[in-house]
């Protein structure tokens, strides 16, 4: 045991759990700031810098996600190389009884260094059922994984996990043909049977075809989405299309929107044109969406709205209900809207209230993170044709020195 006042340490592991549950917090959030959560991140270093000085070989082990990352990380980051060594080893064994520990996952992530690499292809080399988290590990710290390990062979495997990041890991490299990722879809655009493949695989396969920018995806999306008839994965499918602009979608969304007007209004947000913002305004005068549409019209407008108190009903046709008792600053999103029918151009796409170019994707992408910022980053792989190489599980740091290339 440590000869050292335990609710010291007790308060280092307590503060670093509950910054580490902010960070996942601020990815899952639709819109937030890049500085909230560098903030976040900072201090959360901080911390587990702290905790390395303070390791007990007594400690219990951790419980859940959280209490992992912190076990983990700030072992990784003590000046001892043995505690380094034990804690992954540690997280060996932990990989192989949780195939998917979150926590561990992260904390590789946001630490990655040779030592990791080198357990991790050990682990690779020998346990098979691993290969899908490792590789997801090697994915989003950009790691150069030899052409070998992601050959046919892995492809034709009878995991979807492994097969969708060794797709996705594809996606990313330059030198990697269309007709790999076609033969995963191509019989939706010719419309003929195949054997079913996983939602999953597909998913990724038809985003690689995006990015290497094959003229009949939106035939094949589209295909995708009258047959898939799971909710979560159609959701995805339809953000693929809101991605890509298709207005001939919007009505589409507007009646996504009536049975879910969070994800409905946000796929309206991603197309981008003056007829959406129309779409939206109406649904910010509904005292029963208002609230709801808010993120989406900051996506699109660029405007964050305040709530205010429903003094009276917005529409007259609709009767008073006293379970709502605030709306959406309709007076300030009536004169952002005035302001851009007046100034948005007809067929031109907009992003938080500015054009959808490169150099904007990019600046915005130095701003904000969240849900918003995998659209930034997916955005701008489409407008470069070939990956960002951006992940909104790096840090916010890292992120930055990745955008400043494309400056």
């Amino acid at each position: 045991m440590l000869d050292i006042d335990i609710p010291y340490i007790e308060s280092h592991l307590n503060i670093a759990i509950s910054l580490y549950s902010q960070r996942v917090n601020c990815l899952e959030q639709m819109i937030v700031e890049s500085s909230v959560q560098q903030a976040v991140e900072k201090r959360l270093f901080v911390h587990l810098h702290v905790l390395g000085t303070l390791i007990d070989p007594d400690e219990a082990p951790p419980k859940d996600d959280a209490e992992l990352f912190v076990y983990i990380s700030r072992r990784l980051l003590a000046k001892d190389k043995g505690t380094q060594e034990e804690a992954i080893l540690f997280a060996k064994k932990i990989f192989i009884q949780y195939p998917e520990p979150q926590g561990l996952i992260d904390s590789f992530v946001l630490f990655y260094n040779l030592d990791i690499k080198n357990a991790l292809s050990e682990l690779f080399e020998s346990n098979k059922e691993l290969r899908a988290s490792i590789l997801t590990i090697w994915y989003l710290c950009g790691e150069d994984v030899p052409l070998g390990l992601l050959n046919q062979a892995e492809l034709q495997s009878d995991d979807a996990l492994l097969q969708k990041i060794v797709l996705l890991y594809q996606a990313d490299r330059n030198n990697t043909g269309l007709e790999l990722f076609q033969n995963y879809y191509r019989s939706l655009v010719d419309v003929v049977e195949k054997e079913v493949i996983s939602s999953s695989v597909l998913h990724a396969a038809l985003w690689g075809g995006m990015i290497k920018q094959d003229p009949n995806i939106s035939k094949a999306i589209r295909r995708a989405i009258e047959l898939e008839t799971d909710k979560p994965h159609r959701e995805k499918y339809l953000r693929l299309i809101a991605l890509m602009g298709n207005m001939e979608f919007l009505s589409v969304f507007t009646s996504i929107a009536e049975n879910n007007i969070e994800f409905g209004s946000y796929l309206i947000s991603l197309l981008g044109s003056v007829d959406c913002i129309k779409i939206l305004f109406s649904m910010l005068k509904n005292p029963k969406t208002s609230i709801a549409v808010m993120p989406a019209w900051q996506l699109i407008t660029g405007q964050k709205l305040r709530t205010v108190p429903r003094i009276s009903v917005v529409d007259d046709n609709a009767e008073f209900d006293e379970d709502v008792p605030v709306i959406a600053d309709l007076i300030s999103a009536q004169k952002r809207a005035k302001d851009i029918t007046n100034k948005w151009q007809q067929g031109t796409r907009y992003i938080y209230g500015m054009p959808l170019t490169k150099s904007n994707l990019i600046e915005l992408s130095y701003q904000f993170t969240g849900i918003m910022a995998s659209d930034l980053f997916d955005l701008l792989s489409l407008e470069l044709s070939k990956s960002s190489n951006l992940k909104i599980e790096s840090w916010i740091a890292d992120k930055n020195l990745i955008l400043d290339k494309f400056v």
